[in-house]
């Protein structure tokens, strides 16, 4: 995955210095990382999807198990696979109310429940 670094400070993400303004890749073993999606939280960093990397929503994907992986509505990644700022994104396109105790599973409830309405 890319970071870009959209905050003043120099951000660090295991052997991977980032500047201000800059955009680098890091492995993609920091996605999904709890320091990671606090410093998107705060808008420190913007993560950049690689999108040769990921297959086309339109294509299916066979021999693997999507079962019990639900949908935000949108045929968009499954709510189990974002990360909080993606969740927190979605809510407000929704018009959900968000505070920050909010959990990644509270936040998924909340869009189901908005979706199933």
């Amino acid at each position: 995955m890319k970071v870009m670094n959209i905050g003043g400070k120099v951000v660090s993400i295991g052997n991977v210095i980032i500047l201000p303004g800059e955009t680098k890749p890091v492995p993609d073993s920091y996605a999904g990382n709890a320091a990671v999606d606090c410093l998107v939280e705060h808008k420190n960093i913007r993560l950049i999807q690689d999108e040769e990397k990921e297959p086309p929503a339109s294509q299916g994907q066979t021999g693997e198990d999507k079962s019990g992986e639900e949908e935000d509505g949108g045929g968009k990644k499954p709510l189990s696979r974002m990360n909080k700022a993606e969740l927190v994104e979605e809510c407000r396109k929704l018009n959900i109310e968000v505070s920050e105790e909010d959990t990644k599973d509270m936040l998924a409830e909340k869009i189901r429940a908005a979706t199933a309405e």
